[in-house]
């Protein structure tokens, strides 16, 4: 097990702690075994069920919904990395004298910290009460949802992000009827109205009910859920409804610390929250010096870069620190594929290429000044390649058409 050792001169070497054991957690870990480390390394997660990878949840886990449920192969990944595993939930923290406290009243002495605790769904209490409201975070959700849509007919989720959408695609092609329901005029609205309409012409040409610029006001039902009631008084039949309305970073167990929290726990570029502190993934709002702004990204990729950064500069300072990765996100929604490098949100979309004959395109997001920030592959993840350096390096659309 792993905890306080002696070093080679005789004193106490405590371990680094990871709390949370997801995306970024692990990668921690395994950036820490990776560059040698060879000292105590503690895990603190209350999942019973880790490690797993998220983005199967909404995908390959509600594939053929009418069939056996997948099973997923053993994965040895903590044995490997010789990690104590801690089922608890972490509740408070002292950063003066290192320690961290379990919700189980433990006490976890650290020689470094990596704050991993990822982020939590919105579910907003007028939503919730009968049974058949789910919410898709972690593996016991997907497993719940998944039994739900078994013996259901209807879905209606609510909010159309890549979560929603990606539910809604399962959904439907398994010969559910599905609704989805977004405030907002378009799906995936991150992506820009080009790219949006898209998604949305996919979904209704497979039988998805879109209800666009509405919100669900109550859902109905008084044991299990009957239906949702919109906030133009129209109602929609359902046997089960998900709420796919964002998350919040988790946390709110560092309330009594000196962290500083502002929408996630504010982070230097190197993700430094603290001495001996980092924090990585959902749960962090890192300073980007190519935006030179902090920024709280909700991707996988990310969440795994972080993990891995926070490794390197724990062990041997920021100089071991490699230049950022771009933002990276994809999703899979019946036989279409969507990549997206870089950013998107409020920049101009066009189309900078498209193969003829097919549903292949690339979609370039461009500033007020012209140049790339972000680039979309439809089933062409290939050309992500070409266009990968000029996103970094922000080049001028027009010198390259």
């Amino acid at each position: 097990m792993s905890g306080p050792t002696r070093s080679p001169g005789g004193t106490v070497a405590h371990p680094i702690v990871v709390v949370g054991a997801s995306a970024a957690g692990l990668a921690a870990a395994e950036g820490l075994r990776s560059r040698g480390y060879g000292g105590g390394l503690v895990l603190i997660d209350p999942d019973p069920d880790l490690p797993y990878e998220r983005p199967a949840l909404s995908t390959s886990l509600l594939r053929d919904l009418d069939g056996p449920q997948p099973v997923s192969p053993p994965d040895d990944r903590l044995e490997r990395l010789a990690a104590e595993r801690v089922h608890d939930r972490a509740a408070g923290l002292d950063v003066d004298g290192h320690e961290v406290l379990l919700a189980g009243g433990r006490r976890l002495r650290y020689r470094s910290l990596v704050v991993a605790t990822g982020a939590t769904p919105h579910r907003p209490a007028a939503l919730d009460g009968p049974v058949g409201v789910h919410t898709l975070r972690d593996l016991a959700d997907a497993r719940a949802l998944r039994h739900a849509l078994a013996s259901a007919t209807s879905l209606v989720v609510v909010g159309a992000g890549f979560l929603g959408t990606e539910v809604a695609a399962a959904a439907a092609s398994a010969g559910r009827t599905v609704t989805l329901v977004d405030p907002l005029p378009a799906p995936v609205a991150p992506l820009g109205s080009l790219v949006s309409g898209l998604v949305a012409d996919l979904h209704r040409s497979h039988g998805v009910d879109l209800l666009l610029g509405r919100s669900v006001t109550e859902v109905l039902g008084s044991e299990r859920v009957t239906g949702v009631r919109l906030d133009d008084g129209r109602t929609v039949p359902a046997d089960v409804v998900l709420l796919a309305l964002g998350v919040a970073p988790a946390d709110s167990w560092l309330a009594d610390s000196p962290l500083r929290r502002d929408g996630g726990v504010v982070v230097d570029e190197h993700l430094r929250a603290a001495p001996d502190v980092f924090a990585a993934g959902d749960v962090a709002r890192a300073f980007s010096p190519r935006y030179r702004a902090h920024l709280r990204v909700e991707h996988w990729t990310t969440a795994v870069g972080h993990g891995d950064l926070a490794a390197a500069v724990a062990l041997e300072g920021p100089a071991a620190a490699s230049p950022p990765e771009l933002p990276y996100v994809w999703t899979e929604q019946y036989d279409a594929r969507l990549c997206v490098l870089g950013r998107t949100l409020g920049h101009h979309a066009t189309v900078v290429d498209r193969q003829p004959g097919s549903d292949r395109l690339v979609v370039a997001y461009t500033d007020r000044e012209g140049r790339v920030e972000g680039v979309l592959t439809w089933n062409w993840a290939r050309m992500l390649g070409p266009w990968r350096a000029h996103v970094a390096a922000a080049t001028r659309l027009a010198d390259l058409l």
